[in-house]
């Protein structure tokens, strides 16, 4: 019987194998739409014609909150710390583990299932958006960004990990081991867009990434290698953003209204348990309220709150019906659970030095989320630190 047994372990582990390349929650924030990259403004300004804006800025957030579904019935969702995410929260693994004691024997070693597996994923991203006013009314612009990740892996999933790996390897199966870190080092997809003024308090503006302006490394191009991972810095799919934007006035109170729609087109994802399943993420809707206040010393500071939400999500390929890579849906299907939301609250501080040199701080946090969803991405199964950037602005003519 154990022969017997044997031989079916081959066979599913083979098929299950390469869902257990752990990356945890390898490249999920690649996407995260608040930071993937600026809009020119939040507001209806548009740059004079002839007039270029240079935006150098430097933005750094850690991966902080996950959701885990370790029952694998995609319903059941918990929301926990990154550094407290442990073996037990990946099916995939645990469903391995058994599979080993009792196909294994005495070469059976038990996997610990309460070890934790990261310490923390930190990212920094250096942006340069450049604008330029074609007209009074239009102005032109792209966002670039350059990404450095380290995502630390603890010494004890290191440990479980060779155990999975020799494990596998009594079954003639390959298994990539995981390193002590992982690292993404690349640039980011650029966007490139148009923001046009046709009322003295209303604009519009569109951009996007799409074909070669997807710079970043994706789900489909990222190295995974024995002791040695690679982090995503782009996405597997095109993108496009439409923003309307309002300028009001309340007495001597500034407000600024926001509203946006963002497209996301069929990509792929490849990393814990999604194998290679073909993903089409559901769209977002943007609802921004802002409003703008001068404090002494000539500080202009800006406060802001939005409301994203998104469609439901919807997969078919890989292992998107079952764990079995093989066992995927033929058509898209919507993830179960999959509708989302979260809430944004930011502060930004400028200070102008010359007419045309300005500095700036700004904080952004998520205050509420609603965490589920198969597939990764925020708002769903990821949740984003309080992200700090400090940059400066230059105008040339």
């Amino acid at each position: 019987m154990k022969r017997k047994g044997c031989k079916m372990m081959k066979k599913k582990t083979k098929q299950l194998i390469n869902i257990s390349k752990i990356g945890l929650f390898l490249a999920i924030v690649s996407a995260w739409l608040v930071s993937s990259s600026a809009i020119l403004d939040a507001s209806t300004k548009v740059l004079p014609d002839g007039i270029w804006k240079l935006d150098v800025y430097v933005e750094s957030y850690e991966i902080d909150e996950v959701a885990v579904n370790g029952n694998g019935d995609k319903l059941d969702w918990k929301k926990i710390s990154l550094a407290d995410g442990t073996i037990a929260d990946i099916k995939l693994l645990t469903t391995l583990n058994g599979a080993f004691y009792v196909n294994l024997g005495p070469a059976y070693q038990s996997i610990s299932t309460t070890t934790k597996l990261a310490h923390y994923w930190k990212k920094q991203k250096t942006h340069l958006d450049i604008a330029y006013g074609l007209t009074d009314k239009l102005t032109l612009f792209t966002n670039i960004s350059y990404e450095n990740a380290v995502l630390d892996y603890t010494d004890e999933y290191q440990a479980e990990s060779k155990k999975i790996d020799e494990q596998l390897a009594l079954l003639d199966t390959p298994y990539n081991r995981a390193p002590d870190k992982a690292i993404g080092e690349n640039l980011n997809d650029i966007y490139i867009g148009a923001k046009y003024r046709f009322l003295n308090h209303m604009a519009v503006a569109v951009k996007g990434t799409f074909g070669d302006l997807r710079t970043g490394v994706d789900a489909r191009e990222k190295k995974v290698e024995d002791n040695q991972q690679e982090l995503e810095t782009g996405k597997s799919y095109d993108e496009f953003h439409g923003y309307l934007f309002a300028d009001y006035e309340i007495g001597m109170l500034p407000l600024r209204i926001t509203t946006g729609y963002v497209w996301k087109g069929d990509g792929y994802q490849n990393f814990l348990d999604n194998k290679k399943i073909d993903i089409n993420l559901g769209d977002v809707i943007i609802l921004g309220l802002g409003t703008e206040l001068k404090l002494p010393l000539d500080i202009n500071t800006e406060i802001g709150i939005t409301h994203l939400i998104t469609g439901k999500d919807k997969y078919k390929g890989g292992n998107s019906n079952t764990l079995l890579p093989t066992a995927g849906y033929s058509d898209w299907t919507e993830v179960p659970d999959s509708d989302t939301s979260a809430t944004m609250a930011s502060i930004s501080m400028t200070k102008s030095l010359k007419k045309f040199l300005r500095v700036y701080a700004n904080a952004s946090l998520p205050i509420a989320h609603n965490m589920k969803g198969q597939l990764y991405d925020f708002p769903g199964r990821l949740e984003p630190s309080t992200t700090i950037k400090l940059g400066m602005t230059l105008f040339l003519k």
